[in-house]
């Protein structure tokens, strides 16, 4: 199906997430302009069943990811998120999609997008939202709120942090994006949490704005929102009101 009212939009949470990271974002998505359609339940050995129903009438179909072994490194939700695409083409014949991320999600979706982004058997990315993205680090493992910035206006961080157990090196996707697709449209939003300056809580604001330079040279379209507050914590980020209409306006005002 082309872009447009029946384009479908997949929902990723992020490691120790949960359907319960994504049905706040669902919910609202539904009140305005989507449609709750499936819940793609995905086995700790891969294996995918589904929960709802899909077909090509229904205007914006929702659908949200839900990994059975929520601490999997991103690889492994790489792994787990391309046979999910993959069968939304061969299953349901969409050649489209939106993704909605948060967390840990946010990095999945963008690596499995410069992986097999141009692959016949997948569907096309249009547009991705990322919601706290860790892209270059996380707070307490391989980042500190202020240890790093952003140096130009393409988002070139000054370091790039190194892998981990369970995330990519910022090199590597680096080098991975000369291949993310071009014509994709990427909504970043991230924290300023009030308790902890200069990051969400886990996530600092230098992390989260480093997808923009992987991506500036191909995204058709990049704009980052930096989200104030208490309610800018990494968790209550997926919750919060204002992130809610930003999401719905970017998914379905311009359908």
């Amino acid at each position: 199906m082309k872009n447009g009212i029946g384009t479908p939009t997949i929902y990723v949470h992020g490691l120790n997430g949960s359907l319960k990271s994504t049905n706040h974002l669902v919910t609202v998505a539904s009140r305005d302009g989507g449609t709750k359609a499936l819940i793609v339940h995905i086995a700790k050995n891969g294996d995918l069943s589904y929960e709802g129903h899909l077909d090509k009438h229904m205007k914006n179909p929702l659908i949200q990811i839900d990994f059975k072994n929520n601490d999997a490194p991103v690889a492994k939700q790489v792994e787990w998120l391309h046979n999910v695409l993959i069968n939304l083409k061969q299953k349901y014949h969409y050649d489209n999609y939106n993704a909605v991320a948060h967390s840990a999600g946010c990095v999945s979706v963008l690596q499995t997008t410069a992986l097999y982004g141009y692959d016949s058997d997948m569907p096309q990315l249009q547009k991705f939202i990322s919601i706290a993205g860790p892209y270059n680090g996380v707070i307490g493992i391989n980042d500190r709120p202020h240890s790093n910035v952003i140096i130009n206006d393409y988002g070139k961080p000054q370091y790039e942090n190194l892998s981990n157990k369970w995330y990519p090196a910022y090199s590597e996707l680096l080098k991975e994006c000369n291949d993310f697709p071009k014509g994709v449209q990427v909504l970043n939003i991230y924290g300023n949490y009030s308790k902890m300056p200069n990051s969400d809580g886990y996530v600092s604001i230098p992390s989260a704005r480093s997808l923009q330079y992987l991506v500036h040279n191909k995204a058709q379209s990049y704009r980052e929102i930096q989200i104030n507050g208490n309610n800018a914590q990494h968790s209550r980020l997926h919750s919060n009101p204002v992130v809610d209409r930003l999401t719905s306006r970017f998914l379905f005002d311009n359908n």
